[in-house]
């Protein structure tokens, strides 16, 4: 399930990716105001893998798995901190990284119909 939401999702931010281009280069200015939730959630996947490898020790694409599964709420507990520091990383980080996300995702759910007011 987790998969076929991560593609839908990469699905529609391309298509509005490209329609964004597409105004552009017709000479309408467009803020994209949809896309700063998403530059907003890849800086903060960054700071949460660097930040889970310095505090657990753990490689880097271990790392951003765990990051991801927090991202997302599908964590599925293959991978969990266990050091104390890395607990507290997580619990600090985890909050703001479902928030980051469903503001996202909303963003892009959002789309179709603000176009659709337009």
């Amino acid at each position: 399930a987790g998969v076929g939401l991560l593609g839908g999702l990469v699905s529609a931010t391309l298509a509005a990716w490209r329609e964004e281009f597409e105004e552009e280069e017709a000479g309408e200015r467009s803020a994209a105001p949809w896309l700063r939730p998403w530059q907003g959630l890849l800086a903060l996947f960054s700071l949460g893998v660097v930040g889970f490898k310095l505090s657990e020790g753990a490689s880097w694409s271990r790392a951003a798995y765990l990051i991801i599964g927090t991202l997302s709420t599908a964590g599925l507990g293959d991978v969990v901190p266990t050091t104390s520091a890395a607990k507290l990383f997580l619990a600090c980080y985890a909050p703001l990284a479902v928030c980051a996300f469903a503001r996202a995702v909303g963003a892009v759910a959002l789309r179709p119909l603000d176009r659709a007011r337009r």
